[in-house]
């Protein structure tokens, strides 16, 4: 691990003047508070991934990359992220984002959200134009000198995003892109990383520890707390490439061949599953969200046509007010679980009576009394209850419309529940989705079914 210039300073200095040193590190410029994984790599390459555990920094490397760039008279930029909440609230406004890293150095820069822009310098001399990976068509056309790509790996639509993205970085003699995430085994990722041997890719890793001293002591307590210790923990805090866990009863791989990436065929229904959580402590599980619909698929051929589910949304954790803690109480998880089935149309909403039993169905009903509610019940274990609905990603029936991180996460690095491992709250939300669909896979494709809208035909 290397060390800042300030870290180098303050290593035989007594603990008082190290604590002063550092309580005041937003006043020291960056050229002195990086790490040497963290500055802009030398000679002719073309995309830099960074690689790294959360709270590593890699918000502030990309900010600073493009500070970089724009003080070399660089002008045209793109900043693409998972989500535009997340562009705005991390990369364009959050503690290390764009305004405070070019405010910090004294450089002008002005965020415009109704034109999606960020304008730099005085006389708007430059500009950086912001992009959101759910929506990829919106990469075509522009056309920038350099870009820099945010939790890459966690982006729902990678390729589609990824692959207009680098269409638009076409301006000048020596177009860049920096690419901040902590590493998913992806195909593209993986694909990116093969790309460093021919020195196009340069490549710098980092893990979660290496940042502490810049780290709340709450945010550094509530990571280590949800993810050491476990398999996801090497990847979320070590950054390690985590490949499917053995026993898992998923396979990265074959959740690849399953993937949707063309337009929806019709649906017949749509429902969300709610798994919730017994509490909001630091380090208990989240509460799991998960949409999705049954429709008709000719994936296996056109005069093979079969009901098919399709997972369309993953809304755990999701907060509608970003000041809120990051698990969800009962009232909020109900607001994000009612936006989710008016946002879907669905005609069904499904929670777990375990956990709070009636109480599930009360939430949802003070945001929406007309909501239509089942009850399920877990009378087996958690493994057991999964077992069918792998079969049924084994048989070909279920797709990921997109790509869901931290589900497929969960669904390749978990095997059976042991001690330390967090439960799988995402993959129990997509159980109980999945069993609430599942009588109607068992009938022909030509049964009678009421679509959304009390519209009834024969298909």
């Amino acid at each position: 691990m290397g060390l800042s210039l300030l870290q180098r300073a303050l290593q035989h200095q007594p603990p008082e003047v190290v604590a002063r040193a550092l309580g005041n590190r937003q006043t020291w410029p960056w050229e002195a508070t990086r790490r040497p994984e963290q500055e802009l790599p030398p000679g002719d390459w073309t995309f830099w991934l960074a690689l790294a555990g959360r709270g590593w920094g890699k918000t502030r490397t990309g900010a600073e990359a493009f500070r970089q760039w724009f003080a070399d008279g660089f002008t045209s930029f793109a900043a693409a992220g998972r989500t535009g909440d997340d562009v705005r609230k991390v990369m364009v406004e959050g503690e290390s984002g764009l305004l405070a890293t070019f405010h910090q150095a004294g450089v002008r820069a002005v965020h415009k959200p109704g034109l999606r822009t960020v304008f730099l310098g005085e006389g708007k001399r430059a500009k950086v134009e912001l992009y959101s990976a759910h929506r990829p068509d919106a990469f075509r056309g522009p056309q920038f000198q350099k870009a820099w790509a945010d939790e890459f790996a966690a982006w729902k639509y990678v390729d589609a995003a990824w692959m207009n993205l680098q269409m638009g970085l076409r301006r000048g003699p020596r177009p860049q892109a920096v690419v901040t995430t902590t590493p998913r085994p992806i195909p593209v990722l993986r694909a990116l990383i093969d790309r460093a041997k021919k020195a196009e890719v340069k490549i710098s890793r980092g893990t979660t520890y290496e940042n502490r001293a810049n780290l709340a002591p709450e945010f550094y307590s509530r990571i280590i707390t949800a993810y050491e210790g476990t398999r996801l923990g090497r990847q979320e805090l070590d950054a390690e490439m985590l490949d499917d866990t053995p026993g898992a009863l998923w396979r990265r791989e074959q959740l690849e061949q399953l993937r949707w990436r063309t337009g929806l065929p019709a649906m017949l229904r749509r429902a969300v599953a709610i798994d919730p959580a017994v509490s909001t402590r630091t380090g208990s599980a989240e509460t799991g969200i998960i949409g999705g619909a049954v429709g008709l698929c000719d994936c296996k051929g056109a005069d093979k046509i079969e009901k098919h589910i399709f997972v369309l949304e993953d809304a755990t954790g999701k907060r509608l007010d970003p000041t809120l803690p990051v698990h969800l109480t009962p009232r909020q998880w109900a607001k994000a679980g009612i936006s989710l089935y008016r946002k879907l149309a669905a005609d069904r909403v499904v929670g777990e009576g375990n956990n709070g039993g009636e109480l599930v169905e009360e939430n949802l009903r003070v945001e929406d009394p007309t909501v239509p509610f089942s009850l399920v019940w877990a009378s087996e274990g958690k493994r057991t209850r999964a077992e069918p609905i792998a079969a049924l990603y084994e048989q070909g029936k279920v797709h990921h419309v997109g790509m869901f991180a931290e589900l497929e996460d969960q669904m390749c690095t978990w095997a059976a529940l042991t001690s330390g491992e967090r439960s799988p709250d995402r993959l129990d939300a997509l159980v109980w989705l999945c069993a609430e669909f599942l009588p109607m896979l068992q009938g022909p494709a030509t049964a009678k079914f009421k679509f959304l809208g009390g519209d009834k035909r024969r298909i």
